[in-house]
């Protein structure tokens, strides 16, 4: 098992339209806040239908092209989703099977300015 550390960096907590926002770690059954930006996720190894191994984990989504990544949400001042930021697991460059911890650091601020949306932007 590996402990995957996520810091993020520049968060806003305001945006137009939307008003005070938070963001959150997507797990398959709530959302996770963090209040130090801040998130642990559990990963592991399975293999797949074609006993090919992979990264598997509440947290962990699946690509239709085999990829897996996490979501971290954007979530407007009524607690509702307006946004959604993909962190690839193969952008981590520590993330390792013979390793028990990994980190990443990634922008919760976009090219423009405002909140950072699709792809995770790695600072580290």
């Amino acid at each position: 098992m590996v402990n995957l550390s996520i810091t993020m960096k520049d968060i806003p907590t305001e945006c137009f339209g939307f008003g005070a926002i938070q963001l959150v770690l997507q797990t398959k059954k709530e959302y996770v806040r963090s209040s130090i930006g801040v998130f642990s996720v559990q990963l592991d190894r399975a293999k797949n239908r074609k006993g090919e191994d992979h990264w598997v984990g509440e947290s962990v989504v699946f690509h239709g092209d085999g990829r897996r990544f996490i979501y971290l949400v954007w979530l407007d001042f009524r607690g509702k989703m307006f946004g959604r930021i993909k962190l690839y697991l193969d952008q981590i460059l520590d993330l390792s099977p013979e390793s028990d911890q990994a980190s990443v650091t990634i922008s919760g601020t976009g090219r423009k300015g405002g909140p950072a949306f699709s792809t995770a932007i790695v600072i580290q």
